[in-house]
């Protein structure tokens, strides 16, 4: 996911992952993974996501697996 700069800090970043963690619960999903650069860790953890994982290089950033489990 991603927001335009100048719109971050806005709470658009947090709407969206709401309103993602909503449709999946819908859905049924039990399980959530993405790979996160490793600037937006504590974005994802405010959220209840877990590093899972080491450290790895994509497109020449510094990301890591992050996984949710949701409860049903």
């Amino acid at each position: 996911m991603a927001v335009l700069k100048n719109w971050r800090e806005k709470g658009i970043g947090s709407a969206m992952m709401q309103k993602v963690l909503q449709e999946a619960g819908n859905r049924g999903i039990q399980e959530i993974k993405l790979n996160a650069q490793t600037t937006a860790i504590h974005f994802y953890k405010k959220f209840g996501f877990q590093v899972f994982g080491k450290e790895f290089m994509d497109a020449g950033i510094l990301h890591v697996k992050m996984v949710l489990l949701l409860s049903i």
